[in-house]
């Protein structure tokens, strides 16, 4: 074999040493990416998620769905997290939330599911929150109040963080109230209840706050 041919034969091995660990590569990854959607379709099914909603620096607000995971997730959770590093425990929680999000906004859609009413004239910002909870595009139009919408995510991220660790049996859900004039007259503003609802007998309503004191 010539000096060229056996150059030829070294680096056709490499080049398929490096084909086949990047198939490899891709093979892992799409088993990662699996093991994130799996886990995200439990949570959609199983109805354990949470209306969310944040907003970026540059005040351009978008629409969540968190999963709202039990002690039983934990182990399912956990096996998603290659290292215990908190860079790493974020990044799962990303990934995850993400997932969870295009689980439930896809099941939303396909229903046809609307949690507001269609309507002219320009909508609140906690009306213009619910409506994107089941749209397509998750993001909030940019002519909306920067300051309400930063009080809307304070308010909504208390709200998840005061019940997301004892959930039990018990459902988070949003009721939106209109204004008692319906001309939009100043100083009548929308208003979000939050409320917690037992998950088998739905007409058991009551205020969040009386739950999670």
């Amino acid at each position: 074999m010539t000096g060229a041919g056996r150059l030829g034969a070294r680096s056709g091995g490499r080049a398929s040493g490096a084909a086949a660990a990047l198939d490899t590569i891709d093979v892992d990854d799409s088993e990662d990416e699996q093991r994130f959607e799996s886990l995200a379709r439990r949570f959609a099914e199983t109805g354990r998620v949470v209306p969310g909603i944040s907003v970026d620096d540059d005040g351009r607000a978008r629409s969540w769905w968190w999963p709202l995971p039990a002690a039983g997730d934990r182990d399912a959770v956990a096996s998603l997290c290659a290292a215990s590093s908190l860079e790493a425990q974020r990044d799962v929680a990303r990934r995850l939330g993400v997932a969870v999000d295009r689980a439930v906004r896809a099941r939303l859609v396909a229903a046809g599911v609307e949690l507001v009413v269609r309507r002219g004239g320009r909508r609140p910002v906690e009306e213009a929150w619910l409506a994107s909870l089941s749209a397509r595009d998750p993001w909030l139009a940019r002519s909306l109040d920067v300051d309400k919408l930063r009080a809307l995510e304070q308010e909504v991220h208390r709200w998840v963080h005061s019940g997301a660790a004892t959930m039990g049996q018990i459902r988070l859900c949003v009721r939106v109230r209109e204004p008692a004039d319906t001309r939009g007259a100043a100083g009548d503003d929308w208003t979000v209840e939050l409320l917690a609802q037992d998950a088998t007998e739905s007409s058991l309503v009551v205020p969040a706050r009386d739950v999670w004191r």
